[in-house]
């Protein structure tokens, strides 16, 4: 009963997000520089046209249709609609949830993927904010799977409520004995696109998991050490992407605790990342085509205010590692683990994209295509967004300042575009940088 009631869930939003709701009157963007989502690709100055909320084409000179609103953005900068590929989302009462997502949207986040909370919110937060019935981002969403012992934590005891943790179809504890084909119908079931796999799983399930997420049709997502797996078990088990960097430092000691519990009970300062075991990583990583999904903002100890031992060490190594897998070509999503922290009017992705630039050897362009089109991949909506391209929804960021030139001026929002509806820009800094 259970899996007929989450599959006709599951069928609900793949249909009412087929007619999503996008503004109909046709808008001609003019003149403004747009940087596209590919770091490869020069900017240019040139219009957009958006017609049932895509873009239509993007050409040097566009006659505005009939009733078109024509906007002159002469001087100004246009890059794609950022997306934070690391989010949790339903701490909180939705109501609460639903203004931080119509922030988030403000602030130039046009879609998020959540990696690990309540689905049964999330699959009606995913819905009204795909139909435009609430302002938000798109929401891609996982369905998390650990080992039984995880299931203790308060975090997943509150993402179960109601249900007991470790036993729903968005919350799966995995033994030997379970039976992963039907775990994976439950999850597709309450609308999940991605397995996370968490932590407390040997490497052995972790395969098994992997397989079996993947014969289903799904992503893999997946911390970098799940313990005792450690992170060159999960990229030979073929994950898809692996979270969080201060988790690789395990690659670099000979003994993984058995739990998620002494995840940071490491020696960060005392790591040579020229190591044989991280070189053997990051080239396995490449061989692959593992994604790294960093998080390295809520690491940082001024941003975040953490306090714990060696703080500052372990966000050393997260940017050095973050650095060096970058230089071998390993792909970088840009996620933040925290779409805002406290305080913050502007969503956290901005700064994970300036630390990029600034500790880990990006050029911005790098930066932004991480935001943009490496993320659209890694959410499994790059058909659709993440670049500008014509045909694409019109998920846009309109900037007063240069990115290019100067990271931070990703927050110099002067109006954010989602699919063709133009919304105000969060509160800003008060000049460019």
């Amino acid at each position: 009963m259970i899996r007929i009631r989450y599959a006709f869930a599951a069928a609900l939003v793949f249909l009412t997000a087929l007619g999503a709701a996008a503004a109909e009157t046709p808008t001609l963007l003019e003149g403004a520089t747009i940087i596209d989502g590919y770091s490869a690709h020069a900017p240019r100055v040139a219009s957009i046209l958006i017609e049932g909320g895509r873009i239509a084409k993007i050409d040097d000179a566009i006659a505005a249709p009939a009733g078109a609103i024509v906007i002159d953005l002469h001087g100004k900068w246009i890059i794609p609609g950022l997306i934070d590929a690391h989010v949790h989302l339903t701490e909180g009462k939705r109501s609460e949830i639903e203004k931080m997502l119509a922030r988030a949207l403000r602030g130039g986040i046009t879609a998020v993927r959540d990696m690990g909370g309540d689905d049964r919110i999330l699959i009606g937060l995913a819905r009204d904010t795909r139909l435009g019935d609430i302002d938000g981002p798109d929401i891609v969403y996982s369905a998390l799977m650990a080992g039984p012992s995880f299931f203790k934590d308060p975090r997943a005891v509150a993402s179960a409520l109601g249900a007991i943790a470790g036993e729903t179809p968005w919350m799966r504890a995995v033994t030997p004995q379970t039976d992963l084909h039907a775990a994976m119908l439950e999850a597709k079931g309450i609308g999940a696109t991605g397995i996370k796999i968490y932590a407390n799983l040997p490497a052995t399930e972790v395969a098994r998991v992997t397989a079996a997420a993947h014969e289903a049709g799904f992503r893999v997502w997946s911390h970098a050490t799940i313990f005792p797996a450690t992170p060159i078990d999960a990229v030979r088990a073929g994950v898809d992407v692996i979270s969080h960097t201060p988790l690789l430092a395990w690659a670099g000691v000979k003994s993984v605790p058995q739990t998620y519990d002494h995840r940071y009970d490491i020696d960060y300062a005392a790591l040579d990342l020229h190591a044989p075991a991280f070189r053997t990583l990051f080239d396995e990583m490449v061989k692959r085509g593992t994604i790294l999904d960093a998080t390295n903002a809520v690491f940082e100890p001024r941003e975040a205010g953490h306090t714990l031992p060696g703080a500052e060490a372990r966000f050393r190594f997260a940017t050095a590692a973050t650095k060096m897998a970058h230089q071998l070509g390993i792909r970088v999503d840009a996620g933040t683990d925290s779409l805002f922290l406290p305080k913050q009017e502007l969503p956290l992705l901005h700064h994970e994209i300036e630390i990029l630039v600034a500790d880990c050897g990006f050029s911005p362009a790098e930066a932004i295509e991480s935001a943009t089109r490496i993320n659209a991949g890694v959410l499994g909506i790059a058909a659709d967004a993440g670049t500008i391209e014509q045909g694409k929804r019109a998920n846009l960021v309109v900037l007063n300042a240069d990115p290019l030139l100067d990271i931070r001026n990703t927050t110099a929002i002067d109006r954010v575009i989602k699919d063709g509806r133009i919304y105000e820009a969060s509160k800003t800094p008060p000049s460019a940088h």
